[in-house]
């Protein structure tokens, strides 16, 4: 959902069907979802434009909406590439909570929206949007439509016998 739409985006228009723009990884804490992330632009072999979504945010007016245009320029300029939102949560909350007078986080909800379905309707080189998030219910249900984050990805922590492979490969070019 992630690499064949960067390496191979002809096998999608030979099949007149739209490749996915969007995926969104979530799970706990340490399940490594951003790891996953990483590997997956590698795989791709495609540029990694990656942002914590709270740096994003500001307090001064109109700054965070500044701040998304120029990431998905950076990420549509960098084309083909994943442009990697971690903690979505913190730019997509449901709307309706924002007790700010200004609606910064309705309005930064609604410019994402409107960037991402950006993305989706270039016909030049693919940039998919990878978001990462605890849980789906911390999300907007705007964002989670198809069309936008249309494939979602549970993922859950190493079980123990996982956790040693892990450790035994990352310990395998140390001197012992």
């Amino acid at each position: 959902s992630v690499a064949l739409p960067l390496r191979e985006p002809a096998r999608y228009a030979r099949l007149g069907v739209p490749p996915p723009r969007g995926v969104l990884l979530h799970g706990p804490p340490g399940s490594g979802k951003t790891s996953l992330a990483r590997q997956l632009a590698s795989v791709a072999r495609a540029n990694f434009v990656e942002v914590q979504a709270p740096q994003l945010v500001s307090s001064v007016v109109g700054e965070s909406e500044s701040r998304l245009a120029a990431l998905f320029a950076a990420a549509r300029s960098a084309a083909p590439c994943i442009l990697f939102i971690d903690q979505l949560e913190a730019l997509a909350p449901p709307r309706g909570g924002d007790t700010s007078s200004e609606g910064t986080m309705d309005r930064l909800l609604s410019l994402l929206l409107i960037e991402l379905d950006g993305v989706q309707a270039t016909s030049g080189p693919p940039v998919v949007l990878l978001g990462v998030c605890l849980r789906l219910s911390q999300l907007d249900p705007a964002i989670l439509r198809p069309g936008r984050l249309d494939v979602h990805v549970p993922v859950s922590p190493p079980n123990a016998a996982e956790r040693q492979l892990l450790l035994r490969r990352m310990l395998s070019a140390s001197p012992v």
